[in-house]
């Protein structure tokens, strides 16, 4: 086998490695969601925080992850709620909650939320 080859096999092998891993997070994203959900925290549940409150969540949650101490000053809810566990743990509940405010755009109907999905990209720049 030439050195092309045995460094291409490598690679391959550290691509196959890293996308198992990014599976096993997705898993677990998945398993938080569904952990949610069983605690009635759902789409019904979920369509009633139209205020930004699960995104103020997920935002916090990611931030305790960090050593900074804004991270509870977003939360929406009481603080009885908040549980942010070790950073690791709190990003998977960031993400999790992340998933829940996607879902609950896409299902809604309130025009503005729409016009904001489809408006311009506030993101960019005058000088992008």
């Amino acid at each position: 086998m030439t050195d092309t080859v045995a460094n291409g096999v490598v690679v391959l092998g550290e691509i196959h490695a890293r996308r198992e891993k990014q599976i096993a997070i997705l898993g677990e994203i998945h398993a938080e969601r569904s952990r949610q959900i069983a605690k009635g925290y759902d789409a019904a549940h979920d369509d009633e925080h139209s205020d930004g409150s699960i995104a103020r969540a997920a935002a916090s949650y990611a931030w305790s992850a960090a050593p900074l101490r804004l991270n509870y000053v977003l939360w929406p809810w009481p603080s009885s709620t908040w549980s942010p566990g070790p950073p690791r743990e709190a990003l998977v509940k960031a993400a999790a909650l992340i998933v829940a405010e996607i879902e609950r755009m896409d299902r809604s109907d309130d025009a503005s939320v729409r016009a904001f999905m489809s408006g311009p990209d506030w993101r960019k720049t005058s000088h992008d």
